[in-house]
């Protein structure tokens, strides 16, 4: 049985998220989703360019959060600073 019979590529896909962060054995048929990304290039291939757009948010909330911090920490500066 090929991995297109034991379980179609759209079940692998939305099983996604579990494979991204490392618990694809708390989805649903994790043995079929192992053998199916083993032997499938397109979901190989959608996995890491979820993983690349993950890794991407993740990087751009944290230069976000970065950025409100220093402003917050340069105006309290600057009142500090600037009342003495």
């Amino acid at each position: 049985m090929s991995h297109i019979e034991e379980i179609p590529c759209i079940e692998v896909l939305s099983s996604v998220v579990f494979i991204i962060e490392g618990v694809v054995e708390e989805s649903q048929n994790p043995q079929a989703i192992a053998s199916h990304l083993n032997t499938c290039l397109a979901c190989q291939a959608e996995v890491i360019m979820n993983k690349r757009c993950i890794c991407c948010y993740k990087m751009r909330y944290v230069a976000h959060v970065m950025k409100e911090l220093l402003k917050t920490y340069t105006a309290a500066f600057m009142k500090s600073y600037c009342a003495k």
